[in-house]
């Protein structure tokens, strides 16, 4: 993984925000708001690190623009870039970043706490960055706290609201202490979505499923295999 210097860091001006300074509460999910003035021509960057897990939504829309970070550690903190340019218009937007953290351990999280760290530029120029002006809230659709497990591995379910009342008041977030002062990049590039390509067919044959119906799902799925044609 690359070295960088905290002086040289995006998100060194940046602080670690969310609703709650400490929480046990585990299965959080978060909401926050963040006003955007946008200038024709310009170039908008969105560099943001949390624990664990968020979705970058644009005013209203439904979907996300970009989600689902790189798993890193409660040490070593990754931070991803996400241009907000193709998406956006001249004038005024908010870009909703809902985070969420399972903050319980399973085989694939280690429990930290709830956290998110952001900067938005203009053209290279810090405009929004993470700190106790920005408001937040528990989303109202995803149902915070205890929910079934899928299993320790996995972690947990969801179980998510879409009728739910999204008029909840915002707060001031909270300014969190004692997080890695460092976020380092993601080390691994993303995959990028380019226009569809044309299959060719490497190989062909009948699916076998050569375990018994009334096995377990993992079973069937280790023991099927290609005969060939």
């Amino acid at each position: 993984m690359p070295q960088i210097s905290e002086n040289l860091s995006p998100l060194a001006d940046s602080l670690w925000i969310h609703a709650d300074a400490h929480t046990d509460e585990v299965n959080l999910y978060t909401d926050f708001f963040v006003p955007l003035t946008v200038k024709a021509d310009s170039k908008y960057l969105l560099t943001l690190s949390a624990d664990a897990d968020f979705a970058v939504y644009l005013d209203d829309a439904p979907f996300p623009v970009f989600f689902h970070g790189y798993p890193d550690t409660e040490i070593r903190k990754v931070h991803e870039e996400c241009d907000l340019t193709p998406f956006l218009t001249a004038g005024e937007h908010t870009v909703k970043i809902t985070v969420f953290c399972p903050n319980k351990d399973t085989s694939t999280y280690r429990k930290n706490r709830p956290a998110l760290r952001f900067l938005i530029t203009e053209n290279g120029i810090p405009v929004q960055k993470s700190d106790a002006s920005i408001l937040c809230r528990r989303n109202p659709h995803y149902k915070s706290g205890d929910v079934p497990m899928v299993s320790g591995q996995l972690g947990f379910s969801f179980d998510y609201d879409a009728t739910a009342d999204a008029s909840a008041p915002l707060a001031p977030a909270v300014v969190l202490s004692g997080m890695p002062s460092l976020t380092v990049p993601r080390p691994i590039p993303r995959l990028d979505t380019s226009k569809c390509l044309t299959p060719i067919a490497v190989a062909a044959g009948r699916w076998s499923d050569a375990a018994e119906v009334s096995d377990r799902p993992a079973l069937r799925m280790q023991n099927a295999h290609l005969d060939p044609a």
